[in-house]
């Protein structure tokens, strides 16, 4: 049967304890510190992992208003463009209407001196032939139907 020696149980309970402590203090605690070390190191992992977003985060939404701001500046800048391309067109144009206008103005001009000398010449032509027809008429003494009808024949 079982027999429940006190001393036997003493030494049971103090080897007991000194096997605890002796795990304790070699196995536990070594691997309590590991533990602790590895929650700190993910801890940290954690830590950095949520700093690195928030950083890409604060990076992505500046360079979404650096986008923003860039495509505003293209539109401005191309509104300007089409509004300067659009004066030049219309300064281009209105030079050329009063280029066109003033050849114009020098072509009537031009062809009102050309006309007015024409007229001049022929005047001048008129003249000396009504002076060369009066010569003969006096000359010949005959009246001016006869003048003309000799000149015609």
């Amino acid at each position: 049967m079982l027999n429940l020696d006190p001393w036997n149980i003493l030494f049971t309970v103090i080897n007991l304890l000194i096997f605890f402590l002796i795990i304790k203090f070699f196995l536990l605690k070594p691997i309590k510190k590991v533990m602790d070390e590895r929650e700190q190191m993910i801890k940290d992992d954690f830590d950095s992992a949520a700093k690195t977003k928030k950083e890409a985060e604060e990076l992505k939404s500046e360079y979404e208003n650096d986008l923003k701001t860039a495509k505003d500046k293209a539109s401005q800048i191309t509104s300007e463009a089409k509004k300067t391309a659009e004066l030049q067109k219309n300064n281009i144009i209105d030079s050329a209407n009063n280029q066109a206008k003033q050849i114009v103005d020098k072509a009537q001009k031009d062809a009102g001196i050309e006309y007015d000398r024409t007229m001049a010449k022929l005047e001048r032509e008129i003249a000396s032939l009504a002076l060369v027809a009066a010569e003969k008429v006096v000359k010949t003494g005959s009246s001016y139907d006869n003048f003309l009808d000799e000149e015609d024949e």
